[in-house]
């Protein structure tokens, strides 16, 4: 009859065809770890050209803060140094301005104890005149002698009115 199908030839046709379909699939096998394995460098190199681009930026960043920082010492360091030389400028001129203070409260101190005293021997003697003109007014006077009592009053008066005004 017939050769049966687990012959020697078709084993051997079967076993070179396993062989061939086990190489073909071991090749397919390599080309899809191949394809896999160029997917992953291709992968890499984009992150790389990504991490080159962000450490470029992250530069140019860094750098602009920087130049920023140091132009913000820069200012503060010159503003302190203002800042310490008006304060040294204003010192000076406060000491200044306290000891005019002293010198005016000296001169304002003398100038009330000259009023005080002008006052006392200016006003001393025109009290004792009007006290004296008020009783000459008072006792009997020819006509004469009362309009110069009335002068003296006035001319008294007038000038213990002007010291007044003068001294306040």
């Amino acid at each position: 009859m017939s050769a049966s199908i687990f012959s020697p030839q078709n084993d051997k046709i079967g076993s070179k065809s396993v062989k061939r379909i086990k190489k073909t699939l071991k090749l397919n096998h390599n080309l899809q770890l191949k394809e896999v394995e160029n997917n992953r460098i291709k992968n890499e190199i984009q992150l790389n050209k990504l991490n080159i681009k962000y450490k470029n930026f992250i530069l140019i960043l860094s750098g602009i803060i920087t130049t920023i920082l140091i132009f913000l010492v820069f200012y503060l360091y010159n503003t302190s140094r203002f800042r310490s030389k008006i304060n040294k400028i204003l010192e000076k001129n406060n000491a200044d301005l306290l000891e005019k203070n002293a010198e005016i409260k000296k001169a304002l101190s003398v100038k009330n104890k000259f009023l005080d005293t002008i006052t006392h021997e200016l006003r001393t003697p025109l009290n004792t005149i009007k006290g004296i003109t008020y009783l000459l007014k008072e006792s009997d006077l020819k006509e004469n002698e009362k309009e110069y009592v009335y002068n003296l009053e006035f001319s008294s008066n007038y000038l213990l009115g002007l010291i007044n005004n003068i001294i306040d």
